[in-house]
């Protein structure tokens, strides 16, 4: 937070007391890293909110991010951490989770549903 300016909206929701439950490290590093790559613009207004939600038998995770307008051109359909992170998910989960990804024309949205 301390490295953005201030025209970013940033928001981090992580649940109040956590379940002893064991996570997959990095399972999710690539939405991040999408999000703060494509989602904030230098020149204009721009978001990035994540919710974390933990229960004793799945975790929730959205992440969600304006698209930067200053880098549309960057974006290539499908790119190769998303394609890496679904396997990741399918070798971990078969058919286990839920991982929907809306892209569009403003904003990108990923909401990843699995279990603990």
């Amino acid at each position: 937070k301390l490295r953005l300016q201030p025209e970013v909206d940033l928001r981090v929701e992580f649940p109040a007391v956590v379940p002893d439950i064991e996570i997959h490290p990095l399972l999710t590093i690539s939405f991040l890293e999408n999000a703060f790559k494509y989602g904030i613009d230098p020149r204009s207004p721009s978001f990035i909110h994540i919710l974390v939600e933990a229960g004793v038998k799945e975790i929730h995770v959205n992440i969600r991010n304006s698209k930067a307008v200053s880098r549309l051109n960057d974006i290539t359909n499908g790119g190769l951490g998303n394609k890496n992170a679904r396997r990741r998910l399918d070798l971990l989960f078969g058919d286990r989770y839920t991982l929907l990804i809306n892209d569009r024309e403003r904003d990108f949205e990923v909401d990843l549903i699995y279990p603990v």
